[in-house]
């Protein structure tokens, strides 16, 4: 019955941020991606859910439709980002009165592809990308020294480009195909002068600066320079979804003192709740800690919500709280004092009720879970869908055996779901 519940929620997503921190396989009844899913509506908080384009590839085109001033649909662009250079003049005469040249924006688009082109031919040729798009590197595998003739070679004619070009946006992409070559060819000291160069002061907060931004940061890490690289990961993290998770993959911080360092190059609350949410996300960790320090930062902020939600579902609603091991229990127990806390001081957030309402049924009282739900008012749908769920959990595991009029009301239930 319990399986059968839990199969109503996606496995938590954790509203835009991915699910690998958590285990697959278990059963949860604790989904922020129900309960969450109405609950922001600043800038911040829009930050951390899911967008319409999360991809790289498509936020990508979204970029470059809004630098042709939405004239192309992404399908086209997708097309001509996919053909060969001496194509693209044609395909762009073809979209419009073929009687006219190409206009500017389109001539430099396409000088620019070429360049990007011929980078990513050198690097993918050498074995040192999986694909055109991540330049990840194979698993396991070590970047290479390339001929560094052809490195200059392409490193001089990028930064002629650069002084040539007119459009900011365009002289932006090609500092980012100098820095990419220059990280995958090991020359880190250059990356470090081109991005501080051409990027650093930049105030577009463009989507290709935050690409350009986490390859510095891998450069930062390469030269040793550990707090600055886990800065600028935890700043891609935070502004570009498209980026996020390979940030969160990038980012190593193994102690006390390289928390603390990188916690005072953070120039802003936010930057430092998203510091201690990154910490707290973490799936060796526990997040109690963390919440309580961003609750501190930003009162009832959305992220602490999410956290919340993750250190719920690290525990597998099948297990019951008797079977955990006694430093569990007291995890348990000390988060569901905080969520009282956070219940008793944000009375008109239903998202601390409900969650403590499950807290509840996590241990067994079912009466403080069952009494803690018939206390809320104006539920939302996504509220009420998570309110239902934990009332039948309530009821299926509070009896030990069943009427025939219980077993009709559960026969019920399992129709409808």
């Amino acid at each position: 019955m319990l399986i059968v519940l839990s199969s109503n929620f996606n496995f938590i997503n954790a509203c835009g941020f991915g699910d690998y921190e958590l285990n697959h396989g278990v059963i949860r009844l604790f989904d922020p991606n129900v309960l969450l899913s109405n609950s922001y509506s600043n800038d911040t908080q829009k930050k951390v859910v899911n967008k319409k384009c999360q991809d790289k590839n498509c936020s990508n085109l979204e970029s470059w439709s809004s630098f042709f001033d939405s004239k192309y649909s992404l399908g086209f662009l997708k097309t001509i980002m996919s053909s060969v250079p001496d194509g693209i003049q044609k395909r762009f005469k073809a979209s419009g009165n073929k009687n006219l040249v190409v206009p500017e924006k389109e001539t430099s688009f396409v000088e620019y592809w070429k360049i990007a082109l011929n980078v990513d031919a050198y690097l993918y040729k050498s074995g040192n990308t999986e694909d055109g798009w991540s330049y990840c590197g194979k698993r396991g595998a070590k970047f290479i020294l390339k001929d560094t003739l052809i490195t200059d070679s392409l490193s001089k004619l990028i930064k002629s480009k650069i002084e040539e070009e007119n459009f900011l946006f365009i002289k932006e992409r090609y500092a980012y195909q100098l820095i990419k070559l220059l990280r995958y060819t090991n020359n880190y000291q250059e990356v470090l002068e081109v991005y501080r160069t051409y990027l650093l002061s930049s105030s577009t907060n463009s989507l290709i600066s935050y690409w350009a931004m986490e390859h510095y940061a891998g450069a930062l890490r390469k030269l040793g320079f550990c707090a600055e690289a886990n800065y600028y990961f935890l700043k891609v993290f935070i502004n570009c979804p498209s980026r996020r998770n390979s940030a969160f993959a990038s980012y190593s911080i193994k102690s006390k003192n390289e928390f603390n360092e990188v916690e005072r190059l953070c120039k802003s609350d936010e930057e430092k709740l998203y510091l201690y949410y990154m910490r707290g996300r973490i799936k060796k960790n526990l997040g109690l800690y963390e919440m309580k320090c961003m609750d501190s930062i930003s009162p009832n902020h959305y992220l602490t919500k999410v956290l919340m939600s993750m250190e719920i579902n690290k525990f597998d609603a099948s297990l019951t709280f008797a079977s955990l091991k006694n430093s569990k229990k007291h995890y348990v127990e000390e988060m569901i004092d905080f969520n009282k806390q956070l219940r008793d001081t944000y009375k008109k957030d239903n998202y601390w009720e409900i969650s403590l309402a499950y807290l509840y049924y996590y241990i067994g009282d079912y009466t403080s879970s069952e009494k803690t739900l018939n206390h809320l008012n104006d539920l939302n749908k996504y509220e009420s869908k998570q309110v239902d769920i934990i009332k039948n959990a309530n009821y299926v595991k509070s009896r030990v055996s069943f009427t025939n009029k219980e077993e009709n009301y559960l026969g019920g239930l399992l129709f409808s779901l």
